[in-house]
């Protein structure tokens, strides 16, 4: 393995220039004026803007070159690997099979087998495993919703509100987002634990280029003193993903599973979380 081959294997986390390889900091590094008079004009451009009653907005000169610049980091990162996170409910034996045979898209067959699993082990009966499946959104939204293993690159503390859905019901969107049944949504929310999965997400697995060079542009002009807005985003994969792209699983009721944002990652800065 070549240097810098060995340099693309390492896992980048977005918001962190101190994990980009050098080959990807040194193309930044080369456009640096050009992020400081792109940010320093736009700035510029609103203040005068919001001074003439939003009367008209002039174009930032430095913005093709910018875009360029973007297009270019996004084609990069389809060579690179980001830190992704996954915020799921799941039971034990779930997450045994997490850790023996990694992860795969959600899918309609996907969430009859673990409907059927939950029945075998007795935490469902058969006719609440069936209203699950009969009030799913993969009936109507399968096309959306199928085939995909959604995370974040940016993570978000366990109890944001946008995770509350989605930490505190088994099977997720495709188990709660439709069922009106208190009784169901109750079982749902009883069975499993909250869990936050670390991946290693390989940008080439994903369709998610261009937000992943934007985050990235973005970051590294906020480190050159540039005032400008982070860039998180939502990724998802359609590819099956191994246990060697498991980095981490944190449990509700450990340690770091309470930390994340919070501390952890280390050098997740405090503005994000």
């Amino acid at each position: 393995m070549t240097r810098r081959s060995e340099m693309r294997s390492s896992i980048i986390d977005v918001w962190d220039v101190q994990t980009y390889d050098t080959d990807l900091v040194a193309m930044l590094a080369k456009h640096g004026q050009l992020l400081v008079d792109y940010f320093r004009t736009d700035q510029e451009i609103d203040a005068e803007y919001k001074s003439s009653n939003h009367i008209m907005r002039r174009d930032n000169p430095f913005a093709p070159a910018f875009m360029r610049l973007v297009d270019e980091v996004s084609g990069e990162m389809n060579s690179r690997t980001i830190r992704g996170w996954h915020y799921t409910r799941i039971t034990d034996d779930e997450l045994e099979r997490v850790r023996s045979a990694g992860l795969a898209p959600s899918t309609i067959q996907g969430l009859r087998d673990r409907l059927d699993r939950r029945v075998t082990v007795g935490d469902f009966t058969e006719a609440q495993a069936d209203a699950i499946f009969a009030g799913s959104p993969f009936h109507g939204q399968a096309a959306s919703r199928g085939g995909k293993l959604y995370m974040i690159a940016n993570p978000e503390p366990h109890d944001y509100d946008g995770l509350e859905g989605i930490l505190g019901h088994w099977g997720g969107e495709s188990a709660y987002f439709w069922q009106e049944d208190p009784d169901i949504l109750n079982l749902l929310r009883v069975t499993g634990q909250a869990a936050i999965i670390e991946i290693a997400m390989p940008m080439s697995a994903s369709e998610h280029l261009a937000s992943a060079g934007s985050s990235v542009v973005h970051r590294f002009a906020l480190s050159l003193g540039c005032s400008c807005e982070t860039k998180d985003f939502e990724l998802y994969t359609t590819q099956p993903l191994p246990t060697s792209a498991i980095l981490n699983v944190h449990v509700d009721g450990g340690d770091l599973f309470q930390r994340v944002a919070r501390g952890y990652p280390e050098r997740y800065p405090n503005e994000d979380a």
